[in-house]
């Protein structure tokens, strides 16, 4: 009887000192966003609703806290250009699709050059004179690059 008894105290000392997590609601964790940027390009700064990322070069990840919800993000790229010497070319670019971040999580988003993207500003000539407008982000920041070059 006695063994019986020490077992089950045993028993109980280990369930009593173990962390119980679904009392732990997560209260002090934050909502986040990782972004990383997977294209050829440097010089990516992306923004989520109002918060600003900075500068993501190749292969660089920043997180940041954010809002939860839904929320699309806007690039903006820039690159320079060699013809006549060098000019910096800016331009904006949406996201086409929207983020969900998840409260009191870690959310990530990965750019890519085969990212989905639609122009929403820079030189209004290149829309003008018929440049893409949607797209993948290599193919349309490729095509504006070529455009800014010979104009």
């Amino acid at each position: 009887m006695k063994k019986l008894l020490i077992i089950i105290i045993i028993v109980l000392l280990f369930f009593l000192a173990c962390d119980n997590n679904e009392n732990n609601n997560n209260t002090d964790q934050s909502t986040t966003l990782t972004i990383t940027n997977s294209t050829d390009f440097n010089g990516i700064q992306p923004f989520y609703g109002d918060v600003v990322f900075g500068m993501l070069n190749r292969g660089q990840t920043i997180s940041k806290e954010v809002e939860e919800g839904l929320n699309y993000i806007f690039i903006m790229l820039t690159a320079m250009s060699t013809a006549e010497g060098l000019g910096e070319h800016t331009s904006m670019w949406d996201i086409s699709d929207a983020v969900v971040c998840e409260k009191n999580k870690n959310n990530t988003l990965t750019i890519t050059n085969n990212t989905n993207v639609s122009f929403s500003g820079g030189n209004t000539e290149y829309i003008n004179s018929g440049g893409s407008a949607k797209g993948t982000l290599k193919a349309l920041f490729d095509a504006y690059i070529a455009y800014m070059n010979t104009h």
